[in-house]
């Protein structure tokens, strides 16, 4: 007879959080972060909170690595950063073939340093907003 297998949480959290932490070597995946983080405010912002996924993926395609794209979102919500508002709308994403697919619409909840977003702030830069220069 054969032992089973025992499993012991190794404290890193779930794939998604492995996923998005990327390479400890590289760094990669916290500079994406970041770039996520800041088209999160910057999509929310001059809509009083609201993210929605048609405004957010054009900021971050070819910023931030497209495996990582619902990691970074799903460390968003854990971290307390977003959260679901339970409303829903169509992905127009042709490029990612997800296109006619219901995708969430988030709320920023806070902004990273504690505060609470504002609709009174005006929008944060971000390399990837119109007449930004794009990394490819």
């Amino acid at each position: 007879m054969t032992a089973q297998p025992t499993w012991t949480d190794s404290g890193q959290g779930d794939l998604l959080e492995l996923v998005a932490m990327g390479s400890p070597a590289t760094g990669t995946a916290d500079a994406e972060w970041q770039e996520f983080v800041t088209a999160l405010r910057y999509v929310a912002e001059p809509r009083e909170g609201l993210i929605s996924p048609n405004a957010l993926r054009p900021l971050v395609r070819g910023v931030v690595s497209p495996k990582r794209i619902g990691a970074f979102t799903s460390r968003a919500v854990a971290q307390g950063l977003i959260e679901p508002t339970g409303e829903w709308e169509t992905s127009d994403d042709t490029e990612g073939r997800n296109a006619g697919r219901p995708c969430r619409i988030y709320r920023l909840t806070q902004i990273p340093g504690g505060d609470a977003p504002t609709s009174a702030a005006g929008p944060v830069a971000h390399p990837s907003a119109p007449g930004s220069r794009r990394a490819g």
